[in-house]
């Protein structure tokens, strides 16, 4: 694995892998400009300049090793050399039988046996980064022995995740996150740069780690008399299947608009979908009594029924993932669902219009280049739970229409001014709503048409920068000029609304600071008090632990009256849980029962300064941050710039 100064764990789906590829890529700009500086500070001013060069050559050369699912390791065609791809049979190569032989309930045996082994690998490292929300990754995090670790990693011994893993700042966010979909505004993209670098992703054209450039292929693309248009038909789960009746109904349209070719793209099980759609598509071409056009632009004169054949190209489970990446490089447009596919293209600066139904947040997993779309159901129930059962009959996916996602396909394609004036009166009167995609020193999404805006979304709204301040520590400040800007274009929002938030928010606030107070007092110590034995929650002393289980009743009180505080008062409660295991953890090591080294996670992950007294002044900052916007979008509706 080389002398690598960087771990990462990112061991999900192909899609999650692209979407950690700006987080990957600044590590290794960090790490190569940390070692060409330290480099030059012992370099001799009297050595030859033309050496020097080629020393910092050398030294700019760190590599990272990403630990990945054996499925992704074709993606390593694509990375430059100083980016490694292991697999759990790399690491564990003398052990790899034995690990195929456990379960769930022996991964704490299997990690007891081979510890001894595992340790002298893992111990160059000067920084893990776990994204895995799994027992493997979390405790094989513990066995970094001088790294600064970030991320998921177990505690506790149990066969339940939930139980075994614990997690703190971005990583707990991206946890409470998922189980409190609608009140999220991070993109994933951004929450894990917050997790390995507390900061959000930068964002590139063309990423140093990727030997594939998208420079290039644009300049090739503007040179080709037709469009060339991708439309990916699978889904990790049913819930975000569209149906063989859209795509068919989006593939005609476009067939008769543009002069264009349609691939269609997918895995192995993608298949039979994709054959349906054609199908489908073939005998409405084939209808004489087909007409059913409605759009403000003319149908192509490089329409003809007779040869539509020839500009349908299928090869839906016919790839390779190494094919596909080489394939989707060279389209002007992708159409899909939330798949891999589309976070492949995205990263590759293909446009994309994507469609989110089902438990697929486009605020979480959205396209993120800029002026991308993502079209969604306006349903009260969108988005749902991944487990939860719907009782809808999945009604989301019937109120995109074809005829919307073809429109916003011409606004891409042609910039169609008349394309967006029929859109926008579709939204009106239709059950979507389209959102693009804005970049400004993190991910945002807007409305394509100005829209109401509820309590909770507002608040939400309004957290989202508050969010990244706290993950950040502080270190990026929410630009509130900006934020009053983009309230009063894209939202209508009452009169009302922002002191009746300003209000309840406030009463929070001072629930948590006397909640600070009153565990300062049961402690003996003071809430600022330097000397953290004073300050600290001892779980052994049943006075604390019980001081703090009645104080998270009380928040968690709070999460229910106020819903959309509860992504709030879930990730508060989450911190104080994991202070407590991570001071049983420097009494017990998960992995063998044995003492724990007190750097355990990275020593303290907050710099030395007490947990406890962390987690109540970062509810307060955040809550605080939140007042001050709301107090000035107060006086913006006072001076009636747009109120409803």
């Amino acid at each position: 694995m080389g002398n690598s100064a960087v771990f990462v764990f990112q061991m999900r789906r192909v899609g999650d892998f692209f979407q950690s590829l700006p987080l990957i890529n600044s590590l290794y700009a960090e790490i190569s400009i940390k070692n060409i500086n330290e480099t030059a500070k012992n370099k001799e001013e009297s050595k030859e300049k033309e050496k020097l060069k080629k020393e910092e050559e050398i030294e700019k050369k760190a590599a990272i090793d990403v630990f990945v699912d054996v499925n992704i390791t074709a993606i390593k065609d694509f990375l430059i050399d100083d980016i490694k791809l292991i697999t759990v049979k790399d690491l564990f190569s003398a052990d790899y039988e034995d690990y195929n032989r456990r379960n769930a309930s022996d991964f704490f045996s299997f990690f007891d046996n081979i510890k001894s082994c595992v340790f002298p690998l893992l111990s160059k490292y000067s920084l893990a980064v776990n994204l895995n929300y799994d027992v493997l990754s979390g405790l094989l995090l513990n066995f970094f022995a001088h790294a600064d670790k970030k991320g998921f990693i177990c505690l506790n011994k149990s066969v339940k995740t939930f139980e075994s893993l614990s997690r703190c700042g971005a990583s707990n966010y991206f946890y409470n996150a998922v189980k409190n979909r609608k009140l999220n505004k991070l993109n994933i993209i951004d929450i894990f740069s917050l997790i390995g670098l507390n900061k959000p992703a930068e964002l590139k054209i063309n990423y140093d780690i990727l030997k594939l450039k998208s420079s290039t292929e644009n300049k090739n693309k503007k040179n080709r008399n037709k469009f060339r248009i991708c439309i990916s038909t699978g889904a990790s789960s049913e819930k975000r299947l569209w149906g063989t009746e859209n795509y068919s109904r989006l593939a005609e349209l476009l067939l008769k608009y543009f002069d264009c070719e349609i691939t269609f793209v997918g895995a192995t099980e993608d298949v039979p979908a994709a054959a349906a759609v054609k199908d489908l598509l073939f005998s409405r071409l084939s209808d004489p009594h087909n007409n059913n056009i409605n759009s403000t632009d003319n149908i192509s004169s490089s329409y003809d029924k007779e040869n539509i054949k020839k500009k349908i190209i299928d090869i839906t489970g016919k790839t390779s993932l190494s094919e596909l990446i080489y394939i989707i490089k060279d389209f002007d447009l992708l159409i899909s669902t939330d798949t891999g596919t589309l976070h492949i293209a995205q990263i590759l600066q293909v446009p994309a219009v994507s469609i989110f139904i089902g438990n697929a947040n486009f605020y979480e997993t959205g396209p993120h280049l800029n002026k991308s779309y993502a079209i969604c159901s306006k349903a009260a129930c969108y988005p749902c739970l991944e487990h939860e059962l719907c009782r809808y009959n999945f009604s989301c996916k019937n109120d995109i229409r074809p005829e919307d996602v073809f429109l916003l396909a011409v606004m891409t394609l042609k910039k169609s001014g008349a394309a967006k004036k029929e859109l926008i009166s579709n939204i009106k009167k239709g059950n979507s709503e389209v959102f693009f995609c804005a970049n400004a020193g993190s991910i945002h999404y807007y409305p394509l048409v100005k829209k109401y805006i509820n309590k909770n979304e507002l608040a939400s709204e309004i957290l989202k920068y508050c969010w990244i301040y706290i993950l950040s520590g502080c270190a990026v400040e929410p630009d509130i000029d900006n934020i009053l800007n983009n309230c009063k274009k894209y939202y209508k929002i009452g009169k009302a609304l922002p002191e009746e938030l300003l209000s309840e928010i406030s009463f929070v606030i001072t629930v948590f600071e006397n909640g600070r107070l009153s565990f300062a007092r049961q402690v003996g110590g003071t809430v600022n008090n330097s000397d953290n034995s004073n300050n600290s929650v001892n779980p052994e002393n049943t006075s604390d632990v019980q001081h703090f289980d009645r104080f998270k009743k009380a928040v968690k009180e709070i999460g229910r009256n106020y819903e959309y505080l509860k992504l709030v008062t879930d990730y508060f409660i989450d911190e104080i849980d994991f202070c407590i295991n991570y001071s049983s953890s420097l009494d017990s090591d998960p992995c063998s029962g044995s003492s724990a080294d007190e750097n355990a996670y990275g020593g303290s992950p907050y710099g030395g300064l007490d947990f406890r007294e962390k987690t109540f002044n970062d509810a307060v900052l955040l809550l605080n941050m939140a007042v001050n916007i709301l107090t000035q979008l107060r006086r913006t509706i006072d001076k009636k710039l747009d109120v409803v």
